[in-house]
């Protein structure tokens, strides 16, 4: 009895001690109370996996030998969807956005295959699933399954994976393909956090040594949430006000140039007008610019970042004298200007620095030249709705660019006057060297034409200037 009691006690020690041995050891206990996170997916921030892009046949063809009119579409597969979010949460434990949740945010952002071709696009959707990486799926023309990886900027990051034979999308499919991507996922996001915490070093060590804060009197306390609103305040300010060669809100500009005159007159009665001799005049321009979709975050890469008003406005210094005939010596006080008020639409044809922007303006002038005096001059207020093609070609991106416009001036119609075809044109080279300076210089052409009954006119004019001001 007593041996087997002792046997017993004996027995349970040694369950005791194997209980204890089997616990978490301190190192072990250490590294689990940190909470770091020491594996190698720790540089890799959050990652949606978009719906990979299928064509789908949607009306059969006809029955024509040789003649295929099969109409397909392009839709995201929900089903391959559901497994390579499956593979790549293996791969990227916790970072992977779910399947349902990620399908509905694509949705909701109104993504589709054509859009998400496209950076404005893929930059949207991440922006929308607030999401550091994405990575879409499509079939090249060898039918096989490319993966490629994005940043939240919608720029490419690395190189396209690639799966053959994948047409059905198989669970090894996208198994195979989520471990390309991910092994290249890990290493991008590696560099790149490293660079990041190089050049935050960097920045912190040529920070200037700074004395310590002074000591804070009862009477100096500041609210810690009135010093957080004030703080935020002052940065939007910043924000909302900092010029960006490639973000222009408003521009204005002002500046002297020169005006040459060519008038011709015909008709019956065109000799019962005085002769009029025109020369070079000088004036002051003024020209102002307004892009309402910059001031926006929201809308400033949109579609209508580019939708702009511009308005221009001449006046020449100028006066006429007689120096022939009757009242030789006179001095006849007279008006010459212009003004173009103007809106454009233009989009860029390629997401490049140095791609050019095309588009359509239209808007409403006035040409006038008004002589105030009893002479038998000719003077003229033309009135017209101008229809123009317009590009901007940059030269240096954010710095220097050439803008064009050229089409037909409906000259509108008024008691006694028929139109006649007209054209107008203009380019500028404008320059954005420093912050907030701003500055063009161009030619600006009109060719109106013009009847009444005394008499037909063509009034061609040049306007050669130089304006320099401000823009932010």
């Amino acid at each position: 009895m007593i041996r087997s009691l002792l046997c017993t006690a004996l027995l349970s020690t040694a369950l005791l001690s194997s209980v204890v041995a089997a616990g978490p050891s301190a190192a072990d206990a250490g590294v689990a109370s940190t909470g770091l996170d020491l594996s190698e997916t720790s540089a890799v921030q959050s990652l949606l996996v978009v719906p990979p892009i299928v064509k789908v046949t949607t009306k059969q063809g006809g029955a024509f030998a040789g003649l295929n009119t099969a109409k397909t579409v392009e839709k995201f597969d929900a089903a391959a969807h559901q497994r390579l979010v499956a593979a790549f949460s293996k791969e990227l434990e916790g970072k992977v956005i779910p399947a349902e949740a990620a399908f509905g945010a694509v949705a909701k952002a109104g993504a589709t295959p054509a859009t998400l071709r496209t950076q404005a696009g893929r930059e949207k959707l991440a922006q929308a699933t607030n999401v550091a990486w994405l990575v879409t799926f499509e079939f090249n023309r060898t039918g096989a399954l490319v993966g490629t990886l994005y940043d939240a900027q919608g720029n490419q990051a690395g190189e396209p994976s690639y799966v053959t034979n994948a047409a059905a999308i198989s669970q090894k499919n996208a198994d195979d393909v989520a471990g390309f991507v991910a092994k290249q996922l890990i290493a991008v996001a590696d560099a790149r956090a490293k660079a990041n915490a190089a050049a935050e070093a960097a920045r912190l060590a040529e920070l200037p040594k700074t004395p310590p804060p002074p000591e804070t009197k009862a009477d100096d306390f500041v609210d810690p949430d009135e010093a957080a609103r004030l703080k935020r305040r002052a940065e939007a300010e910043r924000k909302a006000f900092k010029a960006d060669p490639d973000r222009t809100r408003v521009a204005i500009a002002v500046g002297p140039g020169v005006t040459f005159r060519g008038l011709e007159v015909g008709g019956d009665n065109a000799g019962r007008l005085a002769e009029l001799r025109n020369t070079p005049t000088t004036g002051l321009a003024v020209y102002a610019n307004l892009q309402p979709f910059q001031w926006f975050d929201k809308t400033a890469k949109s579609r209508f970042g580019d939708l702009q008003v511009d308005v221009h406005y001449r006046r020449a210094i100028v006066q006429a004298k007689v120096t022939e005939g009757p009242g030789v010596g006179t001095v006849c006080q007279m008006t010459d200007d212009d003004l173009m008020v103007r809106g454009t639409y233009r989009f860029q044809v390629a997401p490049k620095p140095h791609a050019p922007w095309i588009g359509v303006g239209g808007g409403f002038s006035q040409e006038s030249t008004v002589f105030a005096c009893s002479l038998p001059l000719p003077s003229t207020s033309l009135r017209g709705i101008d229809a123009q093609l317009r590009v901007r070609q940059p030269i240096v991106p954010g710095k220097l660019a050439l803008e064009g416009s050229v089409g037909p001036r409906f000259l509108l119609s008024a008691p006694g006057l028929t139109p006649g075809f007209s054209l107008s044109g203009e380019l500028w080279a404008e320059l954005k060297p420093v912050s907030v300076f701003f500055g063009r210089a161009g030619v600006r052409v009109s060719r109106l034409v013009a009847a009444n009954e005394v008499a037909s006119l063509v009034d061609t004019r040049t306007f050669v200037g130089l304006e320099l001001g401000v823009f932010f």
